[in-house]
């Protein structure tokens, strides 16, 4: 397949143009969070890792809540890398919109998750 498709072979079958379009811009702008978010995650968590920190550091009821932070981050980063993913099941129509809504919610889960593991690291 061509990099660039046309509207003879559009990347993904039984979408117009248009659909087609939408769905390659979805899918990029959600590999390109997903890249971003990992960062995001990865580089703090390296850093007290290799600084010596460890989660069970915490107080029970403060692991408890650092632990549940990065549940909801984990989920916001598995969001918007199902948006990333080129797989549609859907009409390609609705496949756009709920990967760009996923892309938002995870986005926000990551943002979520991140602050409250971040907190709890600091306050505790």
């Amino acid at each position: 397949m061509s990099a660039h498709p046309t509207s003879d072979h559009p990347e993904f079958p039984g979408a117009t143009e248009r659909e087609d379009a939408l769905l390659r811009h979805v899918v990029f702008t959600g590999t390109v969070w997903f890249c971003g978010a990992v960062v995001a995650v990865l580089l703090p968590l390296t850093g007290l890792l290799a600084s010596g920190w460890r989660p069970h550091d915490l107080a029970g009821g403060a692991q408890a809540v650092w632990w549940s932070g990065g549940a909801v981050a984990l989920a916001g980063v598995l969001g918007i890398a199902w948006a990333g993913c080129p797989v549609v099941s859907a009409d390609p129509g609705r496949a756009a919109a709920r990967k760009s809504v996923t892309i938002r919610a995870g986005i926000a889960l990551l943002l979520l998750g991140f602050v409250v593991a971040v907190t709890t690291t600091l306050v505790a």
